[in-house]
């Protein structure tokens, strides 16, 4: 199996991933030690402080990366019957990748900071990496996915019930809270007297609570 990681990494091409990583002084995009540490808590795994880290990486990229990591004939267009190359912009907030004693484990961090979960959205987003890692995520040979969700708080709807048991087990997702301040404001648009108004005659600020 050709390295996993690199294929990863070449195919990262989000502007924001290197404007922050220079921006911070993290070129690497290293995850910190408290986060590293709270992850390994919440899915039961070591994970070195080398490992490979991205935000908003495609689903068609994760594919890709799975495909050239096997032997292929180089040069010649790939099959796509399963339709998992979707051709859009799908991704996932953050994932994070690293070689284990015998695997390759990719975990995989879908993050909602002041707007609620939806079943819509995630199910399009389930149904994608089901299609790349199979019902029992054992798709492919030596990779082991995870999945998680970050927020505020924990996300009230039984998403676990129609979710592949890698993505949700006993279904129950993996967890980990994510820390917005209280305080946040939103500007909508409104009328003279405040009401809502998708004209935008005038607009006022409104609490935006994290959820």
């Amino acid at each position: 199996m050709n390295s996993l990681i690199e294929n990863l990494r070449r195919l990262n091409s989000k502007e924001r991933f290197f404007v922050i990583g220079q921006a911070l002084g993290n070129r690497n995009f290293a995850i910190g030690d408290e986060f590293r540490e709270s992850l390994e808590k919440s899915i039961q795994l070591k994970i070195p402080r080398d490992a490979f880290a991205a935000i908003d990486y495609h689903l068609d990229w994760i594919y890709a990366s799975l495909v050239l990591s096997h032997p292929h004939s180089s040069g010649k267009p790939f099959c796509n019957k399963e339709g998992a190359v979707a051709g859009q912009q799908e991704d996932v907030d953050l994932m994070i990748a690293f070689r284990g004693d015998d695997s390759y484990h990719l975990v995989f961090i879908e993050a909602k900071g002041v707007t609620n979960w939806s079943h819509g959205q995630a199910n399009s987003k389930v149904n994608r990496l089901r299609t790349i890692f199979g019902e029992d995520g054992n798709k492919w040979p030596e990779v082991v996915p995870h999945f998680l969700l970050m927020s505020p708080k924990p996300p009230i709807e039984k998403f676990g019930e129609l979710w592949p048991e890698w993505m949700c087990p006993n279904k129950k997702p993996h967890f980990i809270e994510l820390y917005v301040p209280n305080d946040l404001k939103a500007v909508s648009r409104c009328d003279e007297a405040g009401r809502a108004s998708s004209v935008g005659g005038y607009w006022k600020l409104r609490s935006r609570n994290g959820g």
